[in-house]
């Protein structure tokens, strides 16, 4: 039997979802550019952090039901999204968040 990944504390973000979510929109410039738009729509972080997790699973490509989808529904049910809208959002949303306890 294989242990179960940890789901706190990866890198410094919340778990390893948060980490990768965070990774790809910063890194991707077409994704950074679309998050952007969607933080600055939203005007504060707790609703860039509702917005932003909208956003992302409205692009999920895994329409049918499947093991796949469902890990991938996990994953990003346990995203710290207000932690990754801070992080990308303007400087003023620097304010410091507890990552494991971020439950947006």
């Amino acid at each position: 039997m294989t242990p179960a990944p940890e789901t706190t504390g990866y890198q410094g973000w919340a778990n390893y979802p948060t980490w990768a979510v965070h990774l790809w929109l910063a890194n991707t410039e077409g994704l950074y550019d679309a998050a952007q738009g969607v933080l600055a729509d939203a005007g504060e972080p707790v609703q860039g952090a509702r917005d932003l997790k909208e956003w992302i699973e409205d692009q999920n490509p895994i329409e049918d039901a499947s093991m796949f989808a469902d890990i991938l529904g996990w994953a990003l049910q346990i995203v710290a999204w207000d932690t990754v809208a801070r992080a990308l959002g303007p400087d003023e949303w620097d304010e410091p968040v507890d990552p494991v306890a971020d439950t947006t």
